[in-house]
This record gives structure tokens, sequence and C-alpha cells, in this order.
């Protein structure tokens, strides 16, 4: 054991033999084999060590290093690099002699992504998620930087060359998987040079080896390793398959080039021949007693010319072996097996694909009937069709898998359909990026003709077209593309986000190979322009007028199309609803051209359209706005009478169901008790008919569950306030029937009370477990007896009498809490009601509430936000009706200042924060002392620079101002104010300005 400057290596040697040297290095450090496999990197406590590889208990150098906290230790020859924090690296030559501290952001697993170049006079580094930066290690100088617009993963040096390769995994089209995208950057040829590019296809890259003979680069996703040549990116060289069960984790080039190392999950390495693509032979697990699961090889390097291979697994423990060929030879054995089942990898370990090669054996597989067996094939060659990048190879096994498919029976077919589809798909794709446009178009037109036209078809058709420079046949095609796959399941008009995503991802890939000129590129733009992601990739692309193109069905079906799918984006009500009434013109407006698209595209506007103006009434909260705009839902939805299409009835049912229930709630709140009745007993007729559609099944029951047993307790609640009994327990007994879980026993307890059964009622209200449930039974039996005069006193007695009895019969039941709760009710009930001084009266009540529970139960989270919440509250309802009242404004603004500090004097994240912000401004421009208008257009300002999940700022900002001149706020210079801060993309409609008591500008 050696101990310098603080730092330990331990070293153990265990089951040496002539050709094999087994070092136990110490734990909690890092290690690290210099560039020729001579030299050993230690990085422990707080030093930094190096030993000679084939010594490695012996430290010949030392220098002092901070203490090894972070990930991370890379080597060059005689440089390395060291992670001092997670956005930090420092480099030194020769522990000490040269050093720079380097801005990088930590790569996957917290790694130093870097690389030192070959004669060690450069040094290149992440500087960014997605950047690159090369610096001279001789002075430290920027030498060459660039953005890859996309994380990069993994940086190297290619051997005799000043090239780079940058390594990025991006998600696939099918999200949650990854592919591996690989950039070849030449630094001395500037940031705008063209770079070379490969793209693995749904394959991850875990490890990468370049070797100086040859000029090879091998891949590996952990299973198998695929080799190209560094002049020909897009053919791989050779595919080595997959070693058993054995996960690759670490590969070496032998120095001749001509074979391969990979190490793999349980200390096996295996040589691969880099020309056949077979095994030379096996070094299997190495036989260490201190860790009998054999640990994995991490890091390989090749020393004395070849002749040595040292191995650092995990664990600590460095393995040298001599690379002896004549003395240690494992062939690969051929025997024959019976086969029971197999998968594809083992058709291609087997070589069982030959057995097709014989006469009239596709014939004899397509009769067996032996669909696995026939599965097993069309796996193996879409595996080995994606998975390659020789073209021609790609091709032979496309056309294999069709010969077997055409052989099949109809049912079989239809199961393997796909897989065949997939595979010419990638065929097409892959023979584009090679520019061969004709043999694509010719696989896209048999994709049409040979499987029903799908999507992918009609994709593949109209890349062809564009590359082909027939703009014109491609606006047509990628038109029809998007409008099919927006008409998919129940997506009512609105294409997925994964397939614009993957579009933006194959026409990235059609520039970065250049095969895209601005005019073809306008054609997409044309189209997609104005979509998320692709306003960057069109942003100095003209407009142009490929879409003059399409004739007049297809134009205004492309408008309908654009509307929906803008709408889909905009947070704010007013401008969504705007959009898709235009949409809805659009709509009528075909009906001259085409009566049954027509009425297509009418029923898709109109279900986003209704969905649109329920999510307003939902957003204004209550009032004439709301009701309003859920009345025009039901009333849009209702217009035409039933679908065509019955997904789309089946909607329309289930969206009316729901918004009679929100008009029911809406008069409900207010006390409007036949109006409420009434939405009730719409909203269940409307569900009884959506039970009764043709194929209507337990699905569908099971659907509506929830909607059912809201409507029925409603309406029960509504039954009870109106004072009958009978009415209200027949419906809460449905309520019970149709939901998953039951209601609660204290609807049952209103009935029983209500009929002057006060045994039977207090029975049924044992059930009440918590506070909260507590609070609201005794909130809805003094409701009842506000509506029912005649029963008030017998009702609020009971009350006491139930309140009293609850508390005392259950010590965990707090009254403290029990009285935030019932306040809380209060409050929302006179503030659905717009009566603002009871409103406030009752905020303020569970304000102090809150505060003493806080106290009681040491800052919990769920406390503190309940306490903000409420904080939150009274600045807001403590505006209403001011009258200028200085005083009672700088009360909302010390409410506001304290909520504003409490989360970050606590570190508490609460999520209603920039609400208080608001609020805070409202108060100071309202007050009007000095320096408030200033202060207040500050923190508009702040506000509307939120960017908010669900909400647009200056919507909410925009109904603060007309609830608070609803209710009699005077705003001073308000015209003055909305100027001042009003967004460039911000509406406002007469009807606002109306609310807000002024005249829209320009009029008199």
């Amino acid at each position: 054991a050696t101990t310098t400057g603080g730092g330990r290596l331990e070293v153990w040697t265990l089951d040496d033999g002539p050709n094999q040297r087994t070092a136990q290095l110490g734990r909690d450090a890092y290690f690290a084999l210099n560039a020729d496999g001579t030299k050993l990197y230690a990085w422990r406590d707080d030093s930094l060590m190096q030993m000679p590889a084939d010594d490695p208990g012996r430290v010949v150098q030392a220098a002092p290093a901070p203490p090894n906290s972070a990930t991370g230790l890379i080597a060059g020859q005689d440089w390395i690099a060291y992670r001092t924090g997670l956005d930090s690296i420092v480099l030194t030559d020769r522990l000490g002699r040269n050093r720079w501290q380097l801005p990088s952001p930590p790569g996957y697993n917290v790694e130093i992504v870097a690389a030192f170049s070959p004669d060690e006079s450069k040094f290149a580094y992440l500087a960014g998620l997605d950047s690159v930066v090369v610096r001279s290690l001789e002075d430290g100088r920027l030498v060459a930087a660039r953005a890859f617009g996309g994380a990069v993963h993994q940086i190297y040096y290619v051997p005799l060359t000043e090239e780079i390769i940058v390594v990025q995994r991006v998600e696939t089209e099918d999200f949650g998987n990854e592919q591996t995208v690989i950039k070849l950057w030449s630094p001395f040829q500037g940031g705008g040079a063209k770079l070379r590019a490969v793209q693995l296809h749904d394959y991850s890259t875990v490890e990468v080896a370049l070797s100086a003979a040859g000029g090879l680069m091998a891949f590996t996703d952990g299973l198998d390793i695929r080799v190209f040549r560094q002049n020909d990116l897009l053919n791989e060289a050779t595919r080595i398959r997959q070693f058993g069960l054995r996960m690759v984790t670490a590969l070496a080039f032998h120095p001749d080039g001509n074979m391969l190392a990979a190490g793999y999950d349980d200390g096996s390495v295996v040589f691969w021949d880099i020309n056949t693509g077979q095994a030379r032979f096996t070094w299997a697990k190495p036989p260490i007693r201190e860790n009998e699961d054999f640990p994995p090889v991490i890091r390989m390097r090749f020393s004395d010319g070849g002749r040595r291979l040292h191995m650092l697994l995990f664990g600590y423990v460095l393995l040298t072996r001599d690379v002896a060929l004549s003395l240690v030879r494992a062939g690969v054995q051929t025997d024959y097996r019976k086969l029971i089942s197999f998968l594809p990898n083992q058709i291609r370990e087997y070589n069982l694909e030959q057995a097709l090669d014989y006469p009239n054996n596709f014939t004899r597989l397509a009769a067996s009937g032996d669909l696995p067996l026939i599965r097993s094939f069309f796996d193996y060659y879409r595996e080995s069709a994606v998975y390659s990048n020789n073209i021609q190879r790609v091709g032979n096994y496309c056309n294999r898998a069709f010969v077997l498919f055409g052989q099949l029976d109809a049912a079989t077919q239809n199961v393997l359909r796909p897989i065949l589809l997939e595979m010419y798909e990638d065929y097409h794709w892959k023979l584009l990026l090679r520019g061969q446009a004709a043999e694509a178009e010719k696989v896209a037109n048999s994709m049409i003709r040979d499987f029903g036209n799908p999507l992918s078809a009609t994709l593949a058709a109209a890349h062809s077209a564009l590359l082909r420079k027939d703009q014109r046949a491609a606006t047509r095609l990628y038109a029809d593309w998007a409008l099919r796959s927006a008409d998919q399941g129940a997506n009512d008009g609105v294409i997925q986000q994964s397939a614009l995503d993957s579009l933006h991802t194959r026409v990235r890939q059609l520039l970065e190979y250049d095969l895209l000129q601005p005019e073809q590129l306008g054609c997409l733009c044309d189209l997609f322009g104005t979509f998320p992601a692709y306003e960057t990739l069109c942003a100095d692309i003209p407009p142009g007028t490929a879409l003059a193109g399409l004739d007049v069905v297809a134009r205004l079906r492309w408008d309908i199309f654009h509307r929906l799918n803008t709408a889909a984006w905009v947070k704010n009500n007013p401008q969504k609803v705007l959009i898709l009434e235009k949409a809805l013109e659009n709509a009528r407006q075909l009906q001259r051209q085409n009566r049954t698209v027509s009425r297509q595209e009418l029923e898709k506007v109109m279900l986003t359209l209704s969905q649109a103006y329920a999510d307003w009434g939902i957003f204004e909260q209550s009032g004439a706005r709301s009701l309003r705009m859920y009345n025009r839902a039901i009333e849009g939805l209702n217009a035409n009478g039933t679908y065509d299409s019955p997904a789309r009835e089946t909607s329309r049912l289930s969206k009316l169901a729901y918004f009679y229930l929100y008009v029911g709630n809406a008069h409900l709140s207010t006390d409007r008790l036949p109006e409420a009745e009434n939405a009730f007993q719409q909203g269940l007729n409307t569900a009884n008919q959506l039970l009764q559609l043709p194929g209507a099944d337990s699905a569908r029951y099971q659907m509506l569950r929830n909607v059912y047993a809201a409507l029925y307790t409603q309406f029960g609640i509504t039954a009870l306030l109106a004072g009958d009994a009978v009415a209200a327990q027949q419906a809460f007994e449905e309520a019970q029937n149709v939901s998953a879980t039951g209601i609660n026993n204290l609807y049952f307890g209103h009935v029983a009370l209500l009929k002057d059964e006060d045994v039977e009622a207090l029975l049924n209200y044992g059930d009440i477990y918590n506070e909260e449930i507590l609070a609201l039974t005794l909130f809805d039996i003094e409701r009842m007896a506000r509506q029912l005069p005649t029963q008030q006193a017998r009702l609020l007695a009971f009350s006491e009498r139930l309140r009293a009895a609850r508390l005392a019969g259950d010590d965990q039941l707090d009254s403290t809490v029990v009285n935030f709760y019932f306040a809380e009710q209060k409050r929302q009930y006179f503030a659905g009601r717009e009566q603002w001084d009871s409103t406030l009266f009752w905020n303020a009540v569970a304000l102090r509430q809150a505060e003493q529970v806080l106290n009681q139960s040491q800052a919990s989270a769920l406390w503190q936000g309940k306490w903000l919440d409420a904080v939150l509250n009274q600045t807001y309802f403590l505006l209403f009706q001011t009258d200028r009242d200085t005083a009672r404004l700088s009360e909302v603004i010390r409410y506001a200042q304290a909520a504003e500090r409490y989360p970050d004097e606590g570190a508490f994240y609460y999520e209603n924060r920039y609400l208080v912000q608001t609020n805070l401004a409202h108060a100071l421009w309202l007050r009007q002392k000095p320096g408030d208008r200033e202060l207040a257009l500050q923190h508009y300002r702040e506000f509307l620079q939120n960017n908010l999940s669900t909400y647009d700022p200056w919507e909410l900002l925009l109904k603060d101002f007309r609830d608070l001149a609803r209710a009699g706020v005077k705003w001073p210079d308000m015209a003055g104010l909305i100027q001042q801060i009003r967004p460039a993309d911000g509406a406002i409609t007469a009807e606002d300005w109306s609310d807000l008591g002024i005249r829209p500008p320009g009029e008199r």
C-alpha cells in the first residue's frame, strides 16, 4: 500500500497466470488508462497519481488535487482532465505542469464529455448541452466552436485526421426510444462547414471505438456491433452479431486494424474479425474471488504493439493479459442443434436462413401454418434490414420478406403486413439519403400499390416527389398525409405532435445530407411553417405559392386543418374561439363544393369549438359569461342533429352530458334551483341516449359512470334544497349504483334529516372520517336551512349537536381545521353569488384558522400551501369596492409582500405565486402614491413574461380588471394602463371594453 499526498492506492494480486496479471485497485477512486495503455492515472481523496499499467502498485508521480466528490476522470497520453464540480473540469499535463479550468456541463451519468487530440495539441469538450469547443493545449486559446442542434453525448478524435466525431442520441418517432446520430466535424474548416453524418436508425450507441489502421469506426448499442469506414458512412462494412445474452460494455481496435476486442458485462472478452464478422477467440470470465459476480469490462487499451490488453473492470479491478493468439484460441463452434423455438438473432447465429435457399422452401414454410416460425423469419428480416446501413443488403432482405409474404394466407398477411411495411419504409428512406430518388420512388409506388396506400406510403411518396423537385405533387401528398393523420382515432382534425416531430426530423436529416434546395424546403414551409419547431427551420424561407396547387376542396380542408391545429397551441380563450369560429365558416363554405366532406369537417370543428367554449366558461369561474359560454357549447353540438360518424356522435353526446352538468352547477351555485334541476335532467337524458347508440357496451357504460354519478348527485342536492326528500333519495341511490366507488353516506344523512329522522341521519353521518367532510356536511345543512325557512331552527340546532358530537367522539378531528374548511365553503358560496363583503369576511376567518393550524403542525407543506392560498385570496378580495381606500390597499400590499417572501424564506415552492404579483400590482396602481404607478407597471410586465403551462397571462390579467370593475372598483386611467402593458398579441374585445366601463380606442 502506498500513501502520497493524502491519497492511497491499494493493490492485491489474485489468481495470476503466465499470461495474466490482476490488480484489485482501491475503492472510492477514479481510474483512467492513457492513450497507449502504458500508464494508469488515479484520482482518490485529494491526490492525483500516475502508475505504470503493468505495475499499478508503484506510484511514480503524485500531485495534490481537490477531493474527488464529482464523477469524472479521462486521460490522453500525458494530459488528464477531471471534474471539480457539476459545471467545470480541470486540465493538467503530467499532474500539474499546465492547468486550466473550463466550464463544461455534465454528460450522461455526470461523466466528462471531452477528448484529447491524438498529438495532444488540442482538447475538445462539451461547452453547452449542444455545443462543442476546441482549445489549444499549448496556450488555452479558442480554436473552434460549434452548436449541433441537440444534446451531445460523446466526443472522439478521429485518428490521423483533424476530424472530431460528435455522437448525439435523439428520440425516435416512437417516443421513449433513442437512435444515434453521428456527425464528423472538421473544426478547421470553419463553423459553417458541412458536417458528414450518419444516422443509425433505432440504435442507441453506448460505446465507440476508432482505429488508426484502416480508418475504421465501431459503434455498439450494447447488443450488436456495427463497423464503418471513415470514408463511407452510409454503408456499414461489417455487422457483428450479439454474443449470446451478454451486453457489450467496452470496445478497442487491435493496432493492426483487423480485429476488434469487445468487453462484456460478465467480464469476458471476444476478439472479432473485422473482415468476416466472426469471433476469432474468446477470453472467458476472469477468476476473481473478491467479486464472484464477474464485474463488467468498462475500459480497454492495447499496449506493446497490440501484444497486451489492459482491461479496467467495474469494481476497481485492473486485468492485464497477453494476447498470444497461438496459445489462447477458442474457435466458434457450429455444431448442429435441434431447435424447438428461436429468436431472430439465433437465425443469424446458426445461419438458418440458408434453409430457405432451397427450391420451394418458401412455399413449404408458408403452407406450414406455423405462425411463430414464420414470424421469427419476418422479425429476422426486419432486424437485418432496419439495422443495416448497406443498401444492397437492405433491398435483398425486403425482397426475401416480400416473397415469403406473398406465399401466406390472408389472415397471416394481416398480422405480418405492418412488419413488411416498416421494412419498405426504412428501405425507401435509406435510398433517399443516398440520392437514389428514382429507386426510392419505385419503392414508394410499390408501398401504395401493395399495401393499400397507408399513411407511411403517402409520406414516402411525398418525400420522393419533393426530392425529384415536383413541388406540386409533393404539396398535394404532404397535405393528404397530414389530413389523414389528423383524422386517425379520436384526434378530430388535430395531428399528433409525434407525427409532426417525425416529419421535422426527416426534413432536418435531408438538409444535413444536402438533399434539399431552398425552393424544395419552401414547399414544406408553406404547409407547416407556422407549427412549433418548424418556425426556426423556415425562418429564412419566404412565403411561396405551394398551397395554390391544391384544388378548392383540398385548400378549404387545409385551411380548416391549419386553424384546428393552430388553436390547439393557443392558451388565450377568446383567440382560440375566434380561430375555431373561422374554421367553422370554412366548413360551411365547403358545403357548396362537397356536402359529404363538408359534413365531416363540420363535425370535427364543432366538437373542438364546443370544447373551447366550455373551457372558456370554466376559466371565467362563474357569472353570466360562464353560463353564456356553456350554452354556446350546447347549442353548437345540438345545431346539426345526430353526427354521421359513430365515433364523433359518441363524442358529441359525451361532451353534451358534461356541459349540462356545468350549466347545472352554475345555476346551483347561485340557488337557481329550477334551472339547475332542468340542466341536470337534460344531462341524464343525454347520457341515456349515449348508452342506446348501436354498439354500446360495458366499456361505454364505464366511461359514463363518472358523469352519471355527478349528475345524479347534483340533482339530489338540488332536490334537497327544494325540500323534496323523496326525489333526493332516489337520485342519491342512482348515484350510489352507478359510481365505481359509491357516494358518501352524508347525502343519505341529509335525506333522513330532511325527513325529520334524526337517528337515521346520525347513523349515516357516522361515516364522517375527516375535518373536510365534517365541514362540508355542516355547510350543506346550513344551506338547507337557508332554503327551507320552516325547518331552519331545527336544522341549525341539529348542525350544532352534530358538530359537538363528532368532535367529542373522535379525538383525531381538530376543531380549528373544521373551522377552516367550513369558512372555505362559505367563501366559495358567497364568491359564486358575487357577495364580496361576505366573501371577504369568510376568507378572513379561513386565514385566521389556517395560521393557527400552521403553527400547530410545524409548517407542514400542506398547510403552508393552504395559508398562502388564503393570503392570496385576501389580497384579492380586499381590492373589491375599495373606492381608493389607501389604508385597505396598503394592507393588500403588506399581505402580498409577505406572501412573496414566504416561499423564499422557507425554501417552499408555491405554484400560485405569480397571482400574488398581480394583486400587488393592482393595489399599487389603485393606491396611486408617489412611485406606485412605476412599481405597478414593473410587476404587471414581469407577470406577463411568465410562460404559464395552462393559461395566457394577459387573459388572466384582463379578467382581473373586468371582475374588479364589475364589482365597483374605479380604475384610474385604465385605458392608459392597458396601453402601457398590453402585449403585442394581447387580444381585447368590445365586450371587455364595455365591462371595464371604457370606450374602445378610436370611439368617441
